[in-house]
């Protein structure tokens, strides 16, 4: 529900109603000179203009991680967090339009680091992002010796997970200094 007041010059005019989510209104009308017009409008849903982006954030235990920050980067940049539960919602963006979301927290990292849409056409949801801390390469939501150690082995290609060729986790954890690159240094 809304109101509007506008002052105009006598004269023939179109007067359009849109709000997002909703189907535009239209009227047109003609003014005479000092005459007093109301006119209301009844929008009708249109929900294939809106669409939402739902996820969980977990650590590499698969615990939900809370106050995360997530930005959409969109026309605008908007910042929302995750809830004790690890859950977030973007509520309503617009269809059509290119949208990254980027989940961000001081010393870790995060699979996949941004997901995209271009654009956006429907409701998304099941957007999940997990987290590891950078140096906890053996994902135990701790930073060890023993970490230390399988940096030298990522660094060496060598095997140090089950999921190592396929999964970017352990190269990922291994770039404790946030390069992009594992070397000695790192461990």
């Amino acid at each position: 529900a809304g109101e509007y007041v506008l002052y105009l010059n006598a004269g023939s005019y179109k007067i359009v109603a849109d709000q997002l989510g909703y189907a535009a209104g239209q009227s047109n009308l003609s003014i005479s000179l000092g005459q007093t017009i109301t006119k209301n409008f009844t929008l009708t849903d249109a929900p294939n203009e809106i669409a939402r982006i739902k996820g969980r954030i977990l650590d590499s235990e698969n615990k939900s991680m809370q106050s995360v920050e997530i930005k959409i980067n969109g026309e605008n940049i908007q910042i929302i967090y995750s809830d004790l539960n690890g859950l977030f919602d973007t509520n309503i963006l617009e269809t059509g339009k290119n949208y990254n979301i980027e989940p961000f927290a001081v010393g870790r990292f995060f699979v996949p680091a941004t997901r995209n849409y271009r654009p956006l056409t429907v409701n998304q949801t099941n957007q999940n992002f997990t987290s590891g801390f950078y140096g906890d390469v053996s994902g135990n939501e701790k930073i060890s010796s023993f970490d230390g150690s399988l940096v030298l082995r990522v660094k060496a290609e060598q095997d140090v997970s089950p999921n190592y060729q396929t999964m970017p986790r352990d190269s990922i954890a291994a770039d404790v200094s946030g390069n992009k690159q594992v070397s000695p240094f790192d461990a």
